[in-house]
């Protein structure tokens, strides 16, 4: 291996290692901050659903009764309907906040929850050899 082709190869080396890093940074699940709209409410509604699908889960392909599984069917359709109605809510009061929030002032919460997607956008793709000056 010649002295040029060692030194690309740890250039393109560093470049993924880079291009890896900044990808995956701050992508953990525990590192997500909840949504704007998120609240104690439909926190506590979104736990009572999981119970409701784990249990409905439960029922289905035992040999239980089929009036204990009707039973938790619907109590997991209802807590899934009553969480999206609070999101729904949530979100749309929220929206009606931010907007009357950017009359007032424009570089408040609106503006940085709008930065905030675009935060890891790219515009256009860089080749390697760009990057290498070929």
């Amino acid at each position: 291996m010649t002295e040029l082709e060692r030194e690309s190869h740890s250039k393109c080396t560093e470049i993924i290692k880079e291009a890896y890093k900044n990808s995956t940074s701050g992508s953990s699940k525990g590192s997500r901050s909840a949504p704007y709209w998120w609240n104690e409410d439909i926190s506590q509604m979104r736990s009572q659903c999981t119970a409701a699908r784990r249990k409905y889960a439960k029922t289905n392909g035992k040999e239980r009764r089929e009036e204990e599984r009707q039973r938790a069917h619907l109590l997991y359709r209802d807590s899934k309907r009553a969480l999206r109605k609070l999101i729904r809510i949530s979100k749309r009061e929220h929206w009606k906040r931010l907007c009357s929030d950017l009359n007032r002032d424009i570089w408040g919460d609106g503006y940085k929850i709008a930065v905030k997607g675009l935060k890891n956008f790219t515009p256009g793709a860089i080749s390697v050899c760009d990057l290498l000056g070929y």
